[in-house]
């Protein structure tokens, strides 16, 4: 390639006033996004960056070897600028190539003027290319800085978002500052939400939840907000972030009230890991909480089980153990179900006439217990919360 002779730049200077108006014209009137008002903040910035811009290229042009220190900041703040105004890289390279149009057609008339040689022509146009190839990298630079600086920014502001709505609930959904937040953290606040929980130490796969989910992935106590409910697109975006977890898919609740939903399912989280819901310990992926809801109360108080076992079940306390047991499950299975004795027999396993000869036993010890409605349902606690606790 043919280097551009340095005194081309001494017959470009004098050009460089009408060449920048001649830019912003154009870019006003083909890039809409452009084409502000003459006073506005906005059109200033533009043409700061077009007077910084032209003048780097002629004197690069002038000397090869110059500083580049002003144009590639001048150019990494217009990525910036557009990525903090929310488009793409497309309208400020469409300017890029008005500019250069501008350019080239200015250094033609220039060349035609002062008859100069073709090769310089030549060169002086793979000088410009080249010049706006290396801006236009500048600009990807300090477009991907400002997404990142946003991303965290945006990140952050969904964090304290999260804390605060799990932590706080209703006492901090209808303040201005939660607003504040909510706008920080690109998140519209919906009428109801859904907690899931999972163990610590899960692993996620972050890339496939939906952008509208909270998340805190990190600390020991791991959940995710969904705004809404949880239907099928939301339990397979779900599956795919947790796979085979075991996890927890809370209760839907107005957003105010997302700490008792929080709590209540990771009280059912708790009572897998304590093998009173699901098997082996745990409770199986994407368990429903509204499923255990009436085990999360029973077991709510052992100490309270204790004692109503010991005032309702004190009947069966002079029989052995394995006898007492024996007729608590089928008395349990009974006032549970309220099946025949063949239903009742199915679901221990045993034989109809068993039944029946443990039901005629039950009837001997608590028979009064079983006609009065409101003694058979604290009956039916009772047993229902003992059978939780033996499962411990």
């Amino acid at each position: 390639m043919t280097a551009v002779p340095p005194h081309f730049a001494e017959l470009m200077w004098p050009e460089m006033p009408s060449v920048i108006q001649e830019i912003i014209r154009a870019i006003r009137s083909q890039v809409p996004a452009y084409d502000r008002p003459e006073e506005s903040a906005y059109l200033q910035v533009t043409r700061l960056g077009v007077e910084t811009l032209v003048r780097g290229f002629i004197t690069w042009v002038a000397d090869p070897s110059a500083p580049t220190v002003e144009r590639n900041a001048t150019a990494r703040a217009l990525g910036h600028f557009e990525a903090v105004e929310g488009r793409t890289l497309d309208e400020l390279n469409a300017a890029f190539r008005i500019a250069l149009r501008v350019c080239w057609h200015r250094t033609a008339e220039v060349a035609w003027r002062d008859q100069l040689p073709a090769d310089v022509i030549a060169a002086m146009a793979e000088a410009m290319i080249r010049f706006i190839d290396e801006v236009s990298e500048q600009t990807v630079i300090g477009y991907r800085s400002a997404q990142a600086q946003a991303d965290l920014a945006r990140k952050d502001a969904r964090t304290a978002l999260l804390t605060a709505i799990l932590q706080r609930g209703r006492a901090v959904t209808g303040d201005s500052g939660f607003r504040a937040l909510a706008l920080a953290a690109d998140w519209v606040v919906p009428a109801q939400v859904t907690p899931v929980v999972v163990g610590p130490g899960t692993k996620f796969t972050r890339s496939a939840l939906d952008p509208d989910v909270l998340a805190d992935t990190d600390s020991h106590q791991p959940c995710l907000l969904i705004p809404g409910k949880v239907g099928t697109a939301r339990l397979a975006m779900l599956s795919a972030v947790l796979e085979d977890a075991p996890s927890v898919v809370g209760c839907t609740v107005p957003t105010g009230q997302a700490p008792d939903a929080l709590r209540w399912a990771r009280r059912v989280l708790a009572l897998g890991e304590a093998r009173m819901i699901g098997e082996n310990g745990a409770v199986a992926p994407l368990t429903r909480c509204d499923d255990h809801l009436v085990t999360v109360l029973l077991a709510s108080d052992p100490s309270m089980t204790r004692y109503l076992a010991a005032c309702h079940l004190a009947p069966f306390s002079d029989l052995t153990s394995g006898s007492r047991q024996r007729l608590l499950d089928t008395l349990r299975e009974w006032v549970t179900s309220r099946g025949s004795a063949v239903e009742v027999a199915e679901r221990l396993g045993i034989h109809p006439q068993t039944v029946r000869y443990r039901l005629r036993l039950i009837e001997e010890l608590v028979g009064e217990q079983m006609q009065d409605p409101t003694a058979r349902f604290v009956l039916e606690l009772t047993l229902r919360a003992a059978h939780l606790q033996r499962r411990r």
